[in-house]
Formats: structure tokens, C-alpha cells, sequence
């Protein structure tokens, strides 16, 4: 299986490793608030230019953008990149270089999900694939990126999806369509940083954890965490992973350890470092030191 990387500071890194569990931030906190929404445009924009079915579009497409004003599911991501020792990921993720990149193994890492399929990929995945990941619960897949022609084929199925069939049936229709457009929205990125080969963990609440009625009638969703910040509150999942999921820890270029004198055999002990991993039974994982170099 694919090694991907978390960078992150000092900080996270020890709250990552003692706790042997990542944090699952809210999608609307991180991202744009209304999530999704760029490509449910997209596809609200291709039914209304639909002329295969004259009579569907314009109804399709108003049941559509209802669905999409009134699904707003809960949903949460953690972020990775499929590129180790990048300059460019050790100053904008890991505290301008002082911190640490994680390296999971994708095919431990999964292990913990409730579907335990392989890693999905939305840029192979096929539409009907797409539409049952937007259901589930957890999903790891690279990043498909805005400009990739995987996209327009999504879109594609979807205005199938919600177009062919019975009139009846197009109202739910439209509203699984809406939620395959929000999940879209979470996995896609602009092409600009399609360098940073970027992976993402999704979890997908189920549709009606979000409201009101549902919270009062089943109470909180399990798992589901409070935290402060610069925007306010916000909730996350805590995901665990085996320590066996832990194959590489990389040392920032400008980490404090790297200053460490080196032993009598040539090598540079990094002891606090080995033995807070091997304390925590992460025994396997290579400690490996960047070779990026940079001044802060």
C-alpha cells in the first residue's frame, strides 16, 4: 500500500502519537462553509443546459438546488500528502519546518474504518462507486483535483441519476445527488496544488445527524468532540489507528534535534524521539531525518 504524510508541529505530533488517534476536523471549518456547492453549480448548471430530456431540465434542476439548500450533513476530514520531504509542506503544515510529517501505511491506516475496501479513489472510482462512498462512513482517497476530467464524468452520472427514472422519484433522488455533491466538494481541490498530491480521510456523518429534531430524538452523534478556535467552535471525530499504521516519522529541517551531537558511531541518536515511539509501541516506525534545506 501507498505511504502518506501528515505534517504537522511538535505539538500535534506528540497529541497524535500518545493518543494513537487523528482528528477528524468539521469540512465547513476548514474549507469554505457552505461546502460542496461549487460542484452542485456544476450540476445544477448541466441539467439546465440538458436538451437529450427538453421537458426535465428546469424541473430537475429547481429540485436540485432545493435538495442542495437543504442538505447540509456534518462532514469531517484530515489531511495528508503523498509527497515526503517537501520543502513546501514542512513551511506551510509543519511550523515553517520545526515540526514532523507522519508516514502512514494507507492499508493499516484503513483498518479501523467501517468498511475495510480498499482505499478509494475518486479519480478511478466509478460514479456508482462515488455515490455509495458519499453514504458510508469513512473514505481515504487522494484528492481529485479541478481541472481532471474524473470530475465532468461524476457530473455526469449524477444529472443521469437525478434526469432518467420516474417523476416521483425524482425529489430523493435529487437529494442523494446533493449529497454526492457536498462529498465531492470535501475530496476535490483547485488544480493549483495538485503538487502537494494531497490525500484526504473523510468521514461522512449520516444525512440527518445535522438537525435538530434528529440530535433531540437520538442525541449527540457518537464520537463527536467540541473544540475553540479562531472561527469558533467547532466539532471533530477522534479516528484511532493501530501503531502498526506508523511506518516513517520524518524530522523537520529545522527541528530541535537535529542540533544533537552526534554519538561515538556517526549517527545522530534522535533519543527523546525513539523512545517516546518505542514507549508507545511504535517499534517498526523508521525515524528518518529531511534532507530539505531552508533558512526560516
Amino acid at each position: 500500500m501507498a505511504i502518506i504524510y501528515h505534517y504537522c508541529d511538535p505539538h500535534a505530533f506528540l497529541s497524535i502519537i500518545e493518543s494513537k488517534a487523528l482528528w477528524l476536523s468539521n469540512a465547513r471549518k476548514m474549507f469554505d462553509p457552505r461546502v460542496g456547492d461549487g460542484i452542485g453549480t456544476m450540476l445544477v448548471n448541466a441539467l439546465a443546459g440538458d436538451r437529450r430530456h427538453p421537458q426535465a431540465p428546469n424541473g430537475a434542476a429547481t429540485e436540485l438546488m432545493l435538495a442542495l439548500n437543504v442538505s447540509r450533513r456534518e462532514l469531517f476530514t484530515c489531511c495528508f500528502s503523498g509527497n515526503r520531504d517537501a520543502t513546501a509542506q514542512w513551511l506551510n503544515y509543519a511550523d515553517r519546518g520545526t515540526g514532523l510529517a507522519i508516514g502512514f501505511d494507507t492499508g493499516v491506516l484503513q483498518l479501523e474504518m467501517e468498511y475495510a475496501d480498499a482505499p478509494g479513489d475518486a479519480r478511478t472510482a466509478e460514479p456508482q462507486s462515488v455515490l455509495a462512498d458519499s453514504e458510508r462512513g469513512y473514505v481515504l482517497s487522494p484528492v481529485l483535483y479541478g481541472d481532471d476530467s474524473t470530475l465532468t464524468r461524476h457530473i455526469e452520472a449524477l444529472k443521469i441519476l437525478i434526469v432518467d427514472g420516474d417523476m416521483q422519484n425524482r425529489t430523493a433522488r435529487a437529494r442523494i445527488a446533493a449529497q454526492a455533491c457536498e462529498w465531492l466538494g470535501v475530496i476535490a481541490k483547485d488544480p493549483s496544488y495538485r503538487h502537494e498530491q494531497e490525500w484526504r480521510l473523510v468521514y461522512a456523518a449520516p444525512a440527518d445527524t445535522g438537525s435538530a429534531a434528529q440530535a433531540r430524538h437520538n442525541g449527540p452523534t457518537p464520537h463527536l468532540r467540541w473544540r475553540v478556535t479562531r472561527f469558533g467552535l467547532t466539532s471533530y471525530f477522534k479516528y484511532g489507528f493501530l501503531p502498526e499504521a506508523v511506518r516513517e516519522v520524518w524530522i523537520g529541517p529545522s527541528y530541535g534535534e537535529r542540533a544533537h551531537p552526534r554519538s561515538v558511531f556517526g549517527m545522530k541518536e534522535h533519543h527523546a524521539l525513539r523512545l517516546l515511539m518505542v514507549s508507545h509501541g511504535y517499534d517498526q516506525a523508521e525515524i528518518i531525518e529531511a534532507s530539505s534545506r531552508f533558512s526560516i
